[in-house]
């Protein structure tokens, strides 16, 4: 790097230990020594290192000088807002290798700016040594927060998949028994109609949602081509898994109300 040498500039230390050997966590050295180097530089001249986007180039700013700079909150907001935005798009790239988990283009955007925000939540955090590790290997860092929460997302998909699925079965059972205990016995036709008149109170986007639920159709897909709600619909899997949370409040009472 083609920069003052500023030996005399101190580093802050890493004060996160590893789980496994209680180790301090350690910068790479190439780190090490350009952290030290760019304390030296005003911030007009770090602006100009972050034009080098080739990451072999010798003056190429690291991703973990960025967050070590990042949570020097004395140099002002305009500067942390320039590295900001660098290391965000550095995260978005460290990202798209998720984006063909997600069969909607918005719910992979909703994926990707909960992770930065996490990301950066831990970074702006100069009380916590949460990031530490972003400062060792930033890339394996974004990418391991990413995976965390994916699993997350899959838990997610799964049980808002059976919503309609479980409320049809325990609707199912509950008209078995009814049949059973009426002495009269109502055609069954009576029991789908209920049904009907239940789906009826849903507000007619959610009733569209519902109803496709109904006939077998999923959220989301990570088969290519596959028809979805999500494509159907145009909207994110996470505004229609919030319409079926308004869903389930609205048929709970409407069920409660008829077995009065």
């Amino acid at each position: 790097m083609t920069v003052p040498d500023a030996n005399s500039t101190v580093v802050k230390p890493l004060t996160k230990r590893k789980k496994e050997t209680r180790e301090l966590y350690a910068r790479r050295f190439e780190a090490e020594l350009q952290i030290g180097k760019v304390l030296s530089l005003e911030p007009i001249q770090i602006f100009e290192l972050l034009k080098n986007r080739q990451r072999d180039a010798a003056d190429y700013l690291l991703d973990e000088t960025i967050v070590y700079l990042l949570r020097e909150p004395e140099r002002g907001e305009h500067f942390r807002e320039t590295l900001y935005l660098e290391l965000n798009r550095r995260i978005w790239k460290l990202l798209k290798k998720f984006y063909t988990r997600f069969s909607n283009p918005a719910d992979f955007e909703d994926f990707r700016q909960k992770i930065e925000m996490a990301i950066l939540k831990k970074i702006f955090d100069i009380t916590s040594d949460s990031a530490d590790y972003a400062q060792v290997n930033f890339g394996d860092f974004v990418v391991k927060t990413a995976k965390v929460a994916w699993r997350g997302e899959l838990v997610t998909i799964e049980r808002e998949k059976e919503i309609f699925y479980v409320e049809r079965e325990s609707d199912d059972e509950n008209s078995v028994n009814d049949l059973e205990n009426r002495a009269a016995g109502d055609p069954l036709s009576d029991y789908t109609m209920m049904l009907k008149e239940g789906l009826a109170k849903l507000p007619p986007h959610i009733m569209i949602v519902a109803e496709l639920l109904l006939d077998g159709w999923q959220i989301e897909s990570k088969v290519l081509g596959e028809s979805t709600i999500s494509k159907k619909l145009n909207v994110s899997s996470r505004t229609i898994r919030n319409w079926l949370k308004e869903a389930r409040l609205i048929l709970r009472d409407y069920k409660a109300e008829v077995r009065k």
